[in-house]
């Protein structure tokens, strides 16, 4: 009879290492040069083990985890492309990060802050959505960008935002008062057209987004 399990008797569980994340693509070609050219990804790998068969591999600049997308590869090539939401670049300075991706051509949404985490996101041209973080105690600056729908500069962005917020990864503000720099905001506020961006200065520890007692 086998022994019930306890925390005394369980198994210690080896250590596992991430080191592939299948992204589902429509075109390869044009995926490879988003994330080679703009993202700024190493290619790894692009082969062509058969006839039908094409594998693609990159890595993120610093990153010990490899993404891979392509051809003939059965359930991962079967994905659908752009159904991948929330993958995290965690990065020591967001601004930095995001600037040298802008320079090189790539549509990044504005800064936000989620309960002291500091996000950016973009997607890729089928839609994958990616998340550069950086806890709000690690952030340099001391100035805060703030980002609901209404204040973000592209289409783009406020898509790569709403697919966050529908992800359940950021959180709009709800129908209890709410001040972004003396500025107040409403649920209605993450749907409409968007004005210029807006940038705000915070002291050092506290976040943008605060509540009215």
């Amino acid at each position: 009879m086998m022994a019930e399990n306890t925390k005394e008797n369980l198994p210690a569980v080896p250590t596992m290492k991430l080191e592939l994340v299948p992204v589902p693509v429509s075109d390869v070609d044009r995926a490879k040069a988003f994330y080679v050219e703009k993202a700024g990804f190493k290619l790894e790998v692009d082969t062509r083990p058969t006839d039908t068969m094409r594998v693609v591999q990159l890595t993120p600049p610093g990153s010990a985890c490899t993404i891979v997308f392509g051809t003939g590869m059965g359930d991962i090539s079967a994905m659908q492309p752009g159904s991948v939401k929330g993958l995290h670049l965690v990065v020591a300075d967001l601004r930095e990060a995001r600037e040298a991706l802008v320079k090189r051509g790539l549509e990044v949404g504005e800064v936000w802050d989620v309960k002291g985490v500091k996000y950016a996101g973009f997607s890729d041209p089928d839609g994958n959505l990616w998340l550069m973080s950086i806890y709000a105690a690690d952030q340099p600056l001391s100035t805060a960008r703030i980002a609901p729908l209404t204040l973000l500069e592209s289409s783009e962005a406020r898509k790569a935002m709403a697919d966050a917020i529908c992800s359940g990864l950021a959180t709009p503000p709800d129908a209890e008062p709410c001040t972004i720099a003396n500025t107040f905001c409403s649920p209605a506020s993450w749907a409409i057209e968007p004005p210029s961006p807006i940038a705000v200065s915070t002291p050092p520890g506290q976040t943008a987004l605060q509540r009215i007692p």
